[in-house]
């Protein structure tokens, strides 16, 4: 009995933003990708922090390109990228062997 209010209240709310059906089918297109996203066991935060964070990387990216004239350059340019850089591959490093632990060796 929960669900449908919710699901009203939702609705509503779409549509009250902004007075478009535009919005209400956002919303509805929204609830089923997070429906197939759960069936198919695909994590909800990555994807969240992926959707607040995508368009802040890609205006600073941007604004980095526009400075450095299209020089990629600007992106090894610092010791301070450097470091960056460095924690970036050792996470990625980390989190594959931690996920390589996980997996069962077939044969």
């Amino acid at each position: 009995m929960l669900y449908p209010v919710v699901l009203v209240f939702c609705l509503y709310g779409s549509f009250a933003i902004n007075n478009s059906t535009f919005d209400v089918l956002v919303m509805l297109l929204m609830g089923v990708v997070g429906y197939l996203m759960m069936v198919f066991r695909f994590p909800a935060p990555p994807f969240l922090i992926a959707f607040i964070l995508g368009p802040l990387l890609e205006d600073n990216f941007r604004q980095s390109m526009i400075l450095s004239e299209g020089s990629l350059g600007i992106l090894v340019r610092s010791p301070i990228c450097w470091v960056f850089w460095a924690m970036t591959l050792a996470s990625i490093y980390f989190l594959i062997k931690s996920r390589q632990k996980h997996i069962p060796l077939a044969g």
